[in-house]
């Protein structure tokens, strides 16, 4: 067993004790069950030093054949019941939740980031304790706004105010995946620009995001999408698609910067995304209805000759050679100017596309085996893949058909995978991943490029989310 470890400030962190020793028939008078009610109303710190007053204290609090006292304390903090979230990811009625870890783990989480602590033990603990909190929120629908999730509630008010998430420590890429992680999660919701701090920050955050997203070197082997080779997602290739992308709709003019997806802690529950009313079980994703998509692209019409960083002098006429150019500058042996992206003419254009999808049956899927190729290795037999099909329109008025695939990762993560064909023959092929919980309804945040997936073929983001199926068209193309 472990003792509690002190704080600077003389506090002390939330660990098991050691058993004491003290004679517990001249310490204890009270009868356990009065006791039990009594400490359901102290905080956890309070009883974890209560357990160190005398073994039946200790009992009664670390007896880990019983966690009666430790779920009744869960239930009186304000807290989502895990168990609905639970029953959302696994049929398996025999898991049991550890009611005693998450109410110690919490609450230590809550001490870290209020005393400011940056021991890397400490702060990633408390990074896993706050992931843990999302996927425990309680299931919500946009269409029900009055059924408020406490963990939604907690996590904003224990990490607004925090600079927790604002610091980029020099830690292993392993290690900071779950601040990534979290990060993507909030989806810069608490970093507005209000001040010069926060406007510096973004600045700073916006240019490292762009060099990440537009270089290929992320890609190889990876199956161009925003996963690491076992399949499991990469949290910090997803956070900078997510700061590229909200970064560009937050300059989005006139009616348009309205047009969002949904963005917080709010958004990302289970099955928070909009309902049509047409959603079956067999759906898990909710797949079906109508979506709205962003894409961003380097648009290089007003770059070419600007840059030591570009090797043709000469524009090029057409949104994909000039993506193909710009890929070809990005793949090279040297090492990425940094000052690129600093050029006054460089430019990123967003483009918003309207999809429809239905599911389609595997077999009726004509790219059936390129779906398999880069789709799920092992099925989840709660979430077996789906397999669907669909239209995307641009605002020219040009159609695009889709064919996709949605599953599971080996880490839970929800995996979207289609391809759009255009009358002339282009494909382009999407690799994504769902932020936050299943269904959620901030969408889905990925990476769209070529079928070819060649070193000198495009690359870019793309924001993916669900709307009603008679939201206002309005799509349209912008660069700044």
């Amino acid at each position: 067993m472990r003792s509690p470890s002190a704080s600077p400030a003389g506090k002390q962190l939330y660990a098991v004790p050691e058993a004491p020793g003290r004679d517990l028939d001249t310490f204890f008078p009270i009868p356990i069950e009065v006791m039990e009610r009594v400490l359901v109303s102290c905080s956890p710190r309070d009883v974890v030093v209560f357990a160190s007053t005398c073994r039946l204290a200790y009992m009664m609090v670390f007896d880990f054949a019983d966690q009666h006292l430790w779920r009744e304390l869960f239930f009186s903090s304000p807290f989502d019941d895990p168990r609905p979230a639970l029953r959302v990811k696994t049929n398996d009625e025999t898991l049991s939740i550890d009611w005693r870890r998450k109410m110690i783990e919490r609450s230590r989480a809550k001490w870290v980031v209020q005393s400011f602590q940056t021991r890397s033990c400490q702060t990633s603990r408390a990074l896993e304790a706050f992931i843990d909190m999302v996927h425990d929120m309680s299931p919500g629908a946009q269409t029900s706004p009055q059924a408020q999730s406490h963990n939604v509630e907690w996590l904003e008010r224990v990490l607004r105010d925090s600079d927790l998430l604002n610091v980029e420590p020099d830690i292993p890429r392993s290690e900071a995946m779950p601040y990534a992680q979290l990060r993507a999660y909030l989806a810069l919701s608490f970093d507005k620009g209000h001040n010069d701090t926060s406007r510096l920050r973004l600045v700073s955050r916006r240019k490292q995001s762009r060099i990440y997203v537009y270089n290929f070197r992320n890609y190889f082997g990876r199956h161009f999408g925003p996963f690491l080779d076992d399949g499991s997602a990469d949290w910090i290739h997803i956070e900078h698609l997510v700061n590229v992308m909200v970064l560009n709709l937050r300059q989005l003019p006139g009616i348009w910067s309205n047009i969002k997806p949904p963005l917080g802690l709010p958004a990302i529950r289970p099955y928070s995304v909009l309902t049509n009313g047409r959603e079956t079980p067999r759906d898990w994703a909710r797949v079906e209805g109508t979506w709205r998509r962003y894409v961003s692209f380097m648009d290089f019409r007003d770059l070419f000759g600007s840059s030591p960083f570009c090797y043709f002098s000469r524009p090029t006429s057409s949104l994909r050679e000039s993506s193909i150019t710009l890929a070809f500058n990005f793949y090279n042996n040297r090492q990425i100017d940094p000052t690129f992206f600093d050029c006054p003419r460089f430019r990123e254009a967003t483009r918003l596309l309207e999809l429809k999808f239905y599911l389609i049956d595997a077999e009726k899927s004509c790219f059936r085996d390129e779906l398999r190729r880069y789709g799920p290795q092992n099925v989840n037999e709660k979430f077996p893949p789906l397999y669907f099909a669909g239209s995307s329109q641009a605002f020219t008025g040009s159609e695009a058909s889709v064919e996709g695939v949605v599953h599971m990762t080996p880490d839970g993560v929800v995996r979207w995978q289609f391809t759009s064909v255009h009358p002339e023959g282009a494909r382009w092929c999407s690799d994504g991943a769902q932020v936050g919980n299943i269904a959620s309804a901030t969408g889905v945040v990925g990476v769209w490029t070529t079928e070819y997936r060649h070193k000198d073929d495009a690359i870019g983001p793309f924001w993916l989310w669900k709307v009603r199926d008679d939201f206002p068209v309005q799509l349209m193309e912008y660069s700044r």
